[in-house]
């Protein structure tokens, strides 16, 4: 533990990448944070010292008019030390030393993602429907480009590889050996879609990626004291499902991390009654480590929500709308491997 307490004080150090060594890294942006809250201190927001984005989580401020619908904080965060939006107070050291332990855990010795799925359908009775599901995939390390099709390249990294291409380990003739962003790790994808041109009808069904991305989670309630809050777990989309047919829509969609907000038309009045979205959002702890679960149907009927029934769990997400004209469901089933030692 004492490796991890002196990672701890200086939020980086042997072994434990800076985003100096991030490959054409852009500055670290403050996701969650009110754009008229001011600027946070420069130290905050530095990419040279600290291991991941910043996250605001708190304060939080639902979504209303006088925000534009755009909601300051989050509504449910959960370190991977376990401190979440429940507790009041500052994080204890043990909390904090836990985060860090779990983020160099799912960092450099994950070596799988965990299992999802999605389905969506569209016709009478939802006639032309396509599916999708993606087992445990192996973590490649993220070297950039696109990630909006079914194959992704990337160099699978052991864990001693992963350490050594921080120091830039170089090639004989002087070039970097892997070309590897720091903090990102991704699964694969499968993509299955249908659809009738110029006619509105579509149906989509997306599985994957489960990713690991480290990221610091903070209280910036006093703009000029923030409070580190410990590592977290950049949340994201594993599954989704959905489609439009003629004027109705919908989508539904299971997400995994360590920070969440439902889409802020559960809080607008002025939208389109409509619209309707359903959601959980839940703890789970995968492989000990404590995360969070959300699982969330958006739907639009034109009919006041009358003609949608729509569900949501801890685990999946699901919609029917007009009859079955139009259905789409996603599930999660949160897991990590990792790499052993013998």
């Amino acid at each position: 533990m004492a490796v991890a307490d002196k990672f701890e004080l200086l939020g980086h150090g042997n072994g434990w990448p800076s985003r100096g060594f991030i490959i054409n890294s852009d500055p670290v942006r403050v996701s969650g944070q009110s754009p008229n809250s001011g600027d946070l201190p420069a130290s905050f927001t530095s990419n040279s010292l600290n291991m991941g984005d910043a996250i605001s989580v708190r304060p939080y401020v639902q979504p209303s008019a006088a925000n534009g619908y755009d909601a300051v904080g989050f509504l449910r965060f959960r370190t991977l030390g376990g401190y979440s939006d429940s507790d009041s107070g500052n994080p204890t050291g043990e909390q904090l030393n836990l985060s860090l332990i779990n983020a160099m855990k799912l960092f450099y010795n994950a070596k799988k993602g965990g299992s999802a799925s999605a389905t969506g359908g569209v016709g009478s009775g939802a006639s032309e429907n396509v599916s999708s599901s993606i087992s445990p995939s192996v973590l490649e390390n993220y070297t950039g480009g696109s990630d909006v099709t079914a194959s992704f390249t990337g160099e699978v990294l052991s864990p001693k590889e992963r350490v050594i291409s921080f120091i830039k380990e170089l090639n004989p003739n002087g070039t970097r050996q892997h070309l590897v962003r720091s903090n990102e790790l991704f699964g694969n994808r499968e993509n299955n879609s249908f659809s009738i041109p110029f006619s509105n009808t579509s149906a989509v069904a997306t599985s994957g990626r489960y990713q690991v991305t480290i990221v610091r989670l903070f209280d910036t309630t006093d703009t000029n004291n923030p409070v580190f809050l410990g590592y977290g777990l950049q949340s994201h989309i594993v599954a989704s499902g959905g489609g439009t047919f003629q004027v109705v829509s919908g989508t539904a969609t299971s997400s995994i991390g360590s920070y969440f907000n439902p889409n802020s038309t559960v809080f607008n009045s002025e939208v389109d009654p409509g619209n309707v979205v359903v959601f959980d959002i839940s703890d789970t702890d995968v492989s000990s480590m404590p995360l969070l679960t959300m699982n969330q149907s958006f739907t639009f009927d034109g009919a006041d929500g009358n003609d949608t029934s729509s569900s949501a769990t801890s685990s999946s997400a699901t919609f029917a709308l007009n009859g079955d004209d139009l259905t789409g469901s996603s599930s999660i089933s949160p897991s990590y491997e990792f790499y052993t030692y013998s």
